[in-house]
């Protein structure tokens, strides 16, 4: 192998990760979130950027180290009460993820075609499946990477949006003092934007998939960083465009509007392929994500879009499934969005603290453990960010406004969380029929 394809091997999952947090939660929320309250929550931005690079990093080191992906490790080390847990948390974050994702798909294609979004809901689910089960994905995501970089207009309409250069600063260095609900759960949806299992999972499976090896933990971390600042960059640009905007809606579609005055009659073109194909790409990774995190939970060897196998497209289509139910019956993409990045922040806190307790383990990590003083650091941001996140879930059972209409209703969240479900009652009922077949040929083993 030559050595730009092995650097290439081992940049493209952070880099790839980086690219995929721009999506539709990212555009929905941050531009509806600049629209409310313009540049006041560009700290924010950074802050879960910063979040997001340090656990990419940490989840890099351990796959790398051990040459396993995140959950086959929290398996072996920690007990199944724990890791069931983290699995449902994760799983409940990425269906919601990807609920958000074909909302944004929807949105793209209503606009283009002219469809309802309820039909462009299924039509985007059947390419999300027709996408996910291909065994050419490597190829895809290069395509789509390409697709993404649309997301240079918002960059572009940035800057002719004429944004005030004090206000900007200001957002990025001054938190607001407010106890207002509203703000500090936009904070957290702001939060699950960047940071959230999906992360987690699919940077560490895709490293260990790749066999890739400790001596390369230079590269991932350099992979991490540059795909955290081109994101950045592009989410930044999205809020800053929100803030230009002025107005909040259920689809954010007034964008539209805003790109005519910078691309012409080519911005619902512009604006849709790129809306379309960031979605289609995050929505691939997390479902990927999804699968890998049962796969390795589970012990099903082997599973992955390449093999020979009957598991994978079955699990595909019950997680895609699951995750437009919520969107059929919502069909508001603005607040699936929403409620879909504050979930997955708040899901994002039990791995991360088993992720924390992997990397200062010798056994597990085998001389790279953190240690000293960077292991109180680590331990700080594990608290701090479990802080945010526990503030944040207090305020929503207060049920207090997001957005200045957006609430986080229980309807939406029983959803979520109930569709979450389904792929794991599915599973309890095949190893309840495995052990029934067992009994009924006396092979069953105590």
């Amino acid at each position: 192998m030559s050595e730009g394809l092995r650097l290439f091997k081992i940049m493209a999952p952070g880099v790839l990760a980086g690219i995929q947090n721009v999506d539709a939660c990212a555009i929905l929320c941050l531009l509806s979130i600049g629209a409310a309250y313009r540049y006041s929550l560009l700290w924010a931005v950074v802050l879960g950027f910063l979040l997001y690079t340090f656990i990419l990093q940490v989840a890099s080191e351990v796959a790398l180290v051990t040459g396993k992906g995140l959950a086959e490790n929290m398996k072996e080390r920690f007990s199944e009460k724990h890791v069931s847990l983290t699995v449902f948390t994760s799983v409940a974050a990425n269906i919601s993820l990807i609920s958000a994702e074909l909302a944004g798909m929807a949105i793209a294609l209503s606009a283009l075609f002219n469809l309802s979004l309820v039909t462009a809901a299924i039509v985007s689910a059947l390419i999300l499946l027709a996408v996910a089960c291909t065994r050419s994905l490597d190829l895809i995501d290069e395509v789509l990477i390409a697709l993404s970089l649309t997301f240079i207009a918002y960059v572009i309409l940035a800057f002719a949006a004429n944004p005030n250069p004090l206000k900007v600063v200001e957002g990025f260095i001054k938190p607001a003092a407010t106890f207002d609900g509203g703000y500090w759960i936009a904070v957290l949806a702001v939060m699950g934007m960047a940071v959230g299992p999906n992360v987690l999972f699919y940077e560490a499976s895709d490293l260990a998939e790749k066999g890739v090896k400790e001596n390369s933990l230079i590269q991932a971390m350099l992979s991490a960083v540059v795909g955290s600042l081109i994101s950045l960059a592009i989410c930044i640009a999205i809020v800053v465009c929100g803030a230009g905007l002025g107005t909040v809606s259920e689809n954010m579609i007034e964008a539209i509007e805003a790109f005519k005055q910078v691309f012409g009659e080519a911005s619902i073109f512009l604006f849709s392929l790129g809306l379309f194909a960031g979605s289609l790409l995050a929505a691939v990774i997390t479902l990927h994500s999804t699968v890998a995190l049962l796969s390795e939970t589970y012990g099903w060897r082997g599973v992955g879009p390449k093999k020979d196998n009957k598991v994978w497209p079955i699990w595909v289509a019950v997680i895609t499934i699951a995750s437009v139910l919520p969107l059929i019956l919502i069909t508001k993409p603005v607040k699936v969005a929403i409620v879909s990045s504050v979930l997955s922040s708040l899901a994002t806190v039990p791995p991360f603290v088993l992720l924390a307790k992997l990397c200062c383990d010798s056994r597990i990590m085998k001389g790279f453990e953190i240690k000293g003083y960077m292991k109180v650091v680590a331990w700080l941001i594990v608290a701090f960010f479990s802080i945010i996140n526990l503030g944040g879930l207090l305020l929503v059972l207060y049920d207090r406004p997001i957005l200045g209409y957006v609430t986080l209703p229980l309807d939406l969240l029983v959803l979520l969380v109930g569709a979450s479900a389904i792929p794991l009652v599915l599973k309890g009922l095949s190893l309840m029929k495995e052990g029934y077949r067992k009994c009924e040929g006396g092979s069953f083993e105590y």
